[in-house]
């Protein structure tokens, strides 16, 4: 969160991560997307504990995998509504139940078009030293391929994924790049799993074709490397020097923006 938001604007990182300002949330009754992100989160680790590979899904019978999505989205709906349990009464949870079943099928079914691979790490809880800042992450997945090589999978449930902002001096989007540099693994995909109901796909880059639909090849994928450990270092040491101008990026201020601390408007009208 803090590299990403030094992309977006460097006071929002100073704010949001020096001052530990926070907006004042708007009262709703609707569920949180936070805590739907969760559950989808929660959903797909014990899918895959139990799959463990692409092997097992594609011979899976479809009314075992049925089951087997009732089952583990049964033991997840609790937490949540341990979260909002003035929301998740007993008609709440059945409907839920009902469209986090349906929405993980279409997701597996998406799964099945992949060539062979091996759930190999789950929430797999690591670090990265940029300078004097130690980055604490936790990557949703890593698949390994039947060559051994390895795909970096994280899981996002909105609709709006923008990859090529990856390719950008600032990156925009730096979680999945970030997780692709810190040495455990050297990936050849980075992918994000739009798990969302507007449509299942994946969305990202690779170093070769067809490792999965939706990923596209890029030419020179050890520079692209390169590139991504530059631009996190980069965006670390401003942070770190206490870089924290006003200089949102486009769209930056359409979520999470601070605009009462940094008087985003004055600056534009002064």
């Amino acid at each position: 969160a803090l590299i990403a938001d030094q992309s977006a604007c460097p006071f929002r990182a100073f704010a949001n991560h020096r001052l530990r300002a926070k907006t004042l949330e708007e009262p709703g009754y609707p569920l949180d997307p936070r805590i739907a992100g969760s559950l989808v989160h929660d959903v797909m680790e014990l899918i895959w504990e139990r799959l463990q590979d692409h092997k097992t899904l594609v011979s899976m019978p479809s009314e075992r995998l049925s089951n087997l999505v009732k089952e583990v989205v049964t033991i997840c709906l609790p937490a949540a509504r341990k979260k909002r349990p003035d929301l998740f009464n007993d008609k709440f949870m059945r409907l839920e139940a009902e469209r986090l079943h349906g929405l993980i099928l279409d997701w597996l079914e998406q799964e099945k078009t992949r060539q062979p691979v091996r759930a190999i790490k789950l929430e797999l809880e690591t670090r990265y030293l940029a300078g004097p800042l130690t980055i604490n992450m936790r990557a949703d997945r890593i698949d390994e391929l039947e060559d051994g090589q390895h795909v970096i999978i994280d899981y996002k449930t909105g609709s709006n994924i923008n990859v090529n902002s990856w390719l950008d001096t600032r990156l925009g989007e730096p979680q999945v790049p970030l997780y692709c540099i810190t040495g455990e693994f050297t990936p050849v995909a980075a992918a994000i799993a739009k798990i969302n109901v507007s449509k299942c796909e994946f969305k990202g880059l690779a170093a070769t074709a067809n490792i999965a639909d939706g990923l596209r090849e890029y030419t020179g994928w050890p520079e692209l490397l390169d590139h991504w450990k530059q631009g996190i270092d980069r965006l670390a040491a401003e942070y770190c020097r206490g870089h924290a101008s006003v200089d949102p990026g486009k769209g930056a201020c359409d979520y999470g923006a601070l605009d009462t601390l940094c008087r985003i408007g004055e600056h534009q009208n002064g």
